[in-house]
């Protein structure tokens, strides 16, 4: 801590807390975090870039399905405090926490990548860029996120990366385990073993019959909880059969940001792990401005028959010969 610089801009600061939770929407560990209020930083100031990479999920699915199809190792660590492992790339003073005040006009100096800063990310993401590619990992042109660590005695190891979640497949569990070791031996993290979830995705594999299951029930789960729709009858079809939608203008939603964020949640299940909701949530995407009561109903309807089929997911399936890896919206039993 400090006195105020002359002429430096002082960013806010606050006290956050949460709690953090697995595939299944159970909570497995609860967290307080300081973070900077970055919506108070000045650009040019105390940050300039901000984008951070982030996995595209036919990548994950991709990786993912190869292990299955290869009966491959996939196992997975959390780093712990991800971006405090980065250091500030601006001269940036935030607010002291509460209650930890030193004095009239006293603030900190930030020397590390703060939660909560615009860079934060970008800085992380680039420190962890430098370790795997220091160990002699090599950034995948068509994903950043993805890493393939070649070793002479070992073979290939695909490193994926989502934020502070690292995720190992290799051929033999030795390789996995050095692959981990080059996350361990620089940072601290939480050496999860085998691949349970990645992406908010729960990963479940029966390694005797070479399949790979991707679900999110708990995602499912919370989403119908939100919409007091526990209670209610399962839907048999996404969509109702020969419903028609269309921009009419009337009754209009008060607030359409309630439908906006439903949609916006369904699309990610439809893109990730749930191709059979995909034309419905495509219609329903159609009418994000102005939607109305027709549309709600709609998407409550969609809501009913996820109710009825939450355990269903994406299975990969090696089945024929030469093992030809088959996919299938299925509840495991293809």
């Amino acid at each position: 801590m400090q006195g105020t610089p002359t002429k430096m801009h002082i960013t806010g600061s606050k006290w956050v807390y949460d709690y953090k939770t697995d595939a299944d929407v159970n909570v497995n560990r609860y967290k307080a975090r300081f973070v900077a209020k970055g919506y108070t930083q000045l650009k040019g100031v105390d940050y300039e870039e901000t984008w951070a990479p982030c996995p595209a999920r036919a990548t994950v699915r991709a990786v993912l399905a190869m292990a299955a199809d290869r009966d491959w190792e996939m196992h997975s660590v959390d780093v712990k405090t991800a971006y405090l492992n980065a250091t500030m790339d601006k001269e940036m003073y935030i607010q002291p926490p509460k209650g930890y005040e030193r004095g009239e006009g006293m603030v900190c100096e930030v020397l590390k990548a703060i939660y909560g800063a615009k860079q934060a990310g970008n800085l992380w993401a680039e420190h962890l860029h430098v370790t795997l590619t220091s160990a002699g990992a090599r950034r995948s042109e068509a994903d950043h996120c993805l890493y393939i660590l070649t070793d002479p005695g070992l073979g290939i190891i695909f490193i994926l990366v989502h934020v502070d979640d690292v995720a190992f497949v290799a051929r033999t569990l030795e390789a996995v385990l050095f692959g981990k070791r080059i996350i361990t031996d620089t940072y601290e993290a939480r050496v999860s073993g085998e691949l349970r979830c990645f992406l908010g995705m729960r990963v479940e594999r029966n390694r005797a019959r070479r399949t790979l299951k991707l679900s999110c029930p708990g995602h499912i789960h919370d989403l119908i909880k939100e919409h007091g729709l526990v209670k209610a009858n399962p839907a048999k079809l996404p969509m109702t059969p020969g419903l028609v939608l269309a921009k009419t203008g009337n009754n209009i939603l008060p607030d359409a940001t309630i439908y906006q964020a439903l949609v916006g949640r369904l699309n990610y299940l439809a893109t990730t792990m749930r191709p059979d909701i995909a034309w419905a949530v495509g219609r329903l995407s159609l009418y994000l401005q102005e939607p109305d009561e027709l549309h709600w109903r709609a998407a409550k309807s969609l809501l009913r028959y996820l109710c009825g089929t939450a355990e269903m997911g994406l299975v990969y399936n090696v089945s024929g010969r030469g093992h030809r890896l088959s996919r299938a919206v299925d509840t495991g039993e293809c």
